[in-house]
């Protein structure tokens, strides 16, 4: 199932094989293991950050969960969206590179 395509207009100009074998490179390349890397402990820490002064003043649980369902998917937002523009940045050196 599809859920959503990301266009990236670095490498539409390839064809199909070459622009896949293009995206793996960026995927694993050592900038994107480092970002997968940090990202999740960044999300743990938000939303300990987010939680924390709801308990701390004694919310209950519903009032807490408003807060940290929103941050999360906030969060899970910002992180695609970093691993996105990561690899935006990847395909352009490689196709500048081989030109």
């Amino acid at each position: 199932m599809k859920l959503f395509s990301i266009n990236i207009p670095e490498v539409a100009h390839l064809d199909a094989a070459a622009r896949e074998a293009l995206l793996k490179r960026c995927v694993e390349s050592e900038r994107m293991r480092r970002y997968r890397m940090i990202a999740p402990k960044v999300v743990g820490i938000a939303l300990v950050v987010c939680i924390a002064p709801a308990i701390w003043l004694g919310w209950k649980p519903l009032a807490a969960a408003a807060i940290v369902a929103p941050t999360l998917l906030l969060l899970m937002y910002l992180k695609v969206r970093g691993e996105v523009r990561i690899v935006r940045a990847e395909a352009k050196k490689l196709v500048e590179s081989e030109r």
